[in-house]
């Protein structure tokens, strides 16, 4: 598409940056523009966490899709994220490390990543377009697989696995887009509505999506996936308990209900799901607000309450962390967009 080459293939500031000294520029909101190197830890992450873990501050109050080129010409380190993230080869090719695997993705392929997975990108050259997919949130994911047939592929069975919570989430897919102009066809109106302001945007985008899922059924090249197998029953055993009493449950509690060290347990949750105990505790009491939040008339204090609160502050603390907005603002949109 003409149009996308003259949006993609021009040099934009941050890659002339990356081209002039080799480092790494974090482009990805404007209190982290710096170079990542000692400084990214101290920016992104805990200093006892090595991947750095994406702020969920690049969606904005109205957003919950993102597309956006990856800029060139110098690597991207070891990073994870709780939303979906899709990264797709308009041209050239791209080398990415995915929970310590090499991947080769050349033009027309595009992985899915799951929420949590560990993954770095390799510095691509000048004719090396990556575009990145970024799809948010349980909510977000489920408005789209709403308007996708009730068909159980592989592709809605990783979407719905994903839009859980509290669960296992090491998975990719691989798909080749090469011999499906249809899918191509798509993704090129995907990519270019992301990158152009249009009305409506967020519905648009929504929209093409969900004709591209049915596609990507057709164009899975390689998978790596686990719904939750035996090998992780144990740790299923352990969500299911966190699930139920999210409310008081403390990381002690929990050990000595299946007879754990307190420490290897909290270990053993954030090698095995991605998150520490307390982020799987926030994580689940955000879903539950903001669910009554969206379908229920309850006070702020009320739901405050019924997700295990004992002051409102805390209730708007913790949206203020995952969506930088009230629980009134959150409710509104929500209301709104329906």
């Amino acid at each position: 598409m003409k149009k996308l080459d003259e949006i993609l293939f021009p040099i934009n500031k941050i890659e002339k940056l990356q081209l002039d000294n080799g480092e790494n520029i974090n482009d990805l909101a404007p209190k982290y523009t710096n170079v990542m190197k000692n400084k990214l830890f101290e920016e992104f992450g805990k200093v006892d966490d090595p991947i750095v873990q994406m702020p969920r501050n690049l969606f904005s109050k109205n957003q919950d899709m993102i597309i956006t080129k990856h800029n060139r010409f110098s690597k991207m380190p070891l990073h994870k994220h709780n939303f979906i993230e899709m990264n797709y080869v308009y041209s050239g090719q791209c080398k990415q490390y995915v929970n310590g695997e090499s991947v080769i993705l050349s033009t027309n392929s595009l992985i899915m990543l799951d929420k949590n997975i560990p993954h770095s990108i390799g510095s691509m050259g000048k004719n090396d377009i990556l575009i990145n997919i970024l799809l948010k949130d349980g909510n977000s994911i489920n408005s789209i697989l709403d308007k996708v047939s009730s068909s159980s592929s592989i592709v809605t069975k990783f979407m719905f696995n994903a839009s859980q919570i509290n669960g296992i989430h090491d998975n990719y897919i691989i798909f080749n887009l090469n011999h499906d102009e249809y899918a191509k066809y798509l993704m090129e109106c995907l990519i270019y509505q992301g990158l152009t302001k249009t009305k409506d945007k967020n519905n648009a985008m929504h929209s093409l999506y969900s004709l591209l899922i049915p596609e990507f059924s057709k164009c899975i090249q390689d998978e790596s996936i686990n719904f939750n197998t035996l090998k992780h029953k144990d740790t299923l055993r352990l969500l299911n308990y966190i699930d139920n009493n999210f409310k008081t449950i403390t990381l002690k509690d929990l050990a000595n209900e299946f007879k754990y060290n307190q420490n290897y347990l909290g270990n053993k949750l954030k090698l095995e799901t991605g998150q520490t105990f307390q982020e799987l505790i926030d994580t689940k009491k955000f879903s539950v607000a903001g669910q009554l939040l969206t379908e229920t008339n309850y006070s702020i204090a009320e739901i405050a309450y019924a997700v295990g609160y004992s002051s409102i502050p805390s209730l708007f603390r913790l949206f203020e962390r995952f969506e930088h907005m009230t629980p009134n603002e959150y409710r509104k949109k929500k209301k709104d967009a329906k």
